[in-house]
């Protein structure tokens, strides 16, 4: 009966410390490449892997503070770079804590590009092979799809 009620008590913690933790896959539309994206909302990061995983791998990932941005703005920005497998991402106001991504494949950045003024622009996201995720309403825009 000790065991019993010892697997429930893990199970519980496991289950409850689980819901601060989201996690999802933004693929290409030709399901050849995909990103894995978990966020801890409580602790305000951010990883972006490349691939789909279900932990945070050694490698292929960056990992970002994203405390400063405002929910209504928060969202990522991406295209996907074709036949070498690589992808550019932009999540933009997000601080850098770590990076262990290849550059020679994967781009990021925490700032969209602006235009003349300096006004932040979406309009090369909008393109071929590109996605806008936005995370308020859970929706995706472009070539891509999310599970």
């Amino acid at each position: 009966m000790k065991l019993y009620k010892l697997l429930s008590l893990i199970i519980l913690i496991i289950t409850l410390s689980g819901c601060n933790r989201e996690r999802f896959y933004i693929c290409s539309k030709d399901k050849k490449q995909c990103i894995t994206v978990i966020t801890y909302k409580d602790a305000k990061i951010r990883y972006i892997i490349n691939g789909k995983h279900y932990t945070i791998p050694d490698k292929n990932y960056i990992k970002v503070d994203i405390s400063k941005i405002d929910p209504i703005g928060d969202g990522i920005w991406g295209c996907w770079e074709g036949i070498n497998g690589g992808w550019e991402c932009v999540v933009e106001k997000a601080v850098i804590i770590e990076s262990k991504l290849d550059t020679t494949k994967f781009r990021f950045s925490n700032e969209l590009p602006r235009d003349e003024w300096g006004v932040p622009r979406e309009i090369k996201y909008r393109g071929k092979n590109c996605f806008i995720f936005d995370y308020l309403t859970k929706e995706i825009e472009g070539e891509s799809y999310v599970e």
